[in-house]
């Protein structure tokens, strides 16, 4: 009697941790964060592979020119003046891009405020609204986009290079599939 009492117990408290642990990393209260964000929204051209493939390129080069540079801001306005700054360099980056893979279309390459949907970035959801953005026009802008957030710099979270990938284990976990999951 008393083995099973610790299992209910123990799996009741499993699925109130669980819960606790999903709510607290997805719902992240952004309540004035509208306003507080610089993103970037590259177009791409049309939606063939290859307009596709090379918003990808487009996006990877803007990534590393930008990356360095606004890890330097210290506000929002700082990103903002950046971003201003560099936009022509942005431009020619796009366009070096564009040609070195055999296109014959350039870029455009505004800032503005623009309307976002929600986004989640691993733990922060970003709610949609209107945001100061760095637009990126790839020829006619009408295929299927990409959109990030670059202050702060949530496009550039992630590994660095060579860095291990790191995995978790947890016995409460492993029991919980053990019992419920046997086969997998």
């Amino acid at each position: 009697m008393k083995k099973t009492t610790y299992c209910v117990m123990a799996v009741i408290f499993s699925v109130i941790l669980c819960f606790c642990m999903i709510f607290s990393a997805c719902s992240v209260n952004n309540s004035g964060e509208e306003g507080k964000l610089l993103r970037i929204h590259i177009r791409a051209n049309s939606n063939s592979a290859e307009d596709q493939a090379v918003k990808m390129e487009v996006k990877a080069a803007v990534v590393r020119l930008l990356e360095d540079k606004l890890s330097r801001a210290a506000s929002l306005d700082d990103a903002i003046a950046i971003v201003r700054s560099q936009s022509e360099s942005v431009r020619r980056v796009a366009d070096s891009v564009l040609s070195l893979s055999g296109f014959d279309y350039t870029s455009s390459v505004r800032v503005t405020n623009e309307y976002f949907p929600t986004r989640v970035y691993e733990s922060v959801v970003v709610e949609s609204g209107v945001y100061d953005a760095l637009i990126i026009e790839l020829g006619s802008g009408g295929g299927d986009n990409w959109w990030c957030v670059i202050y702060p710099p949530l496009c550039f979270v992630g590994r660095q290079p060579g860095e291990e990938e790191i995995h978790y284990k947890s016995r409460l976990v492993e029991w919980f599939r053990k019992i419920f999951f046997p086969s997998s």
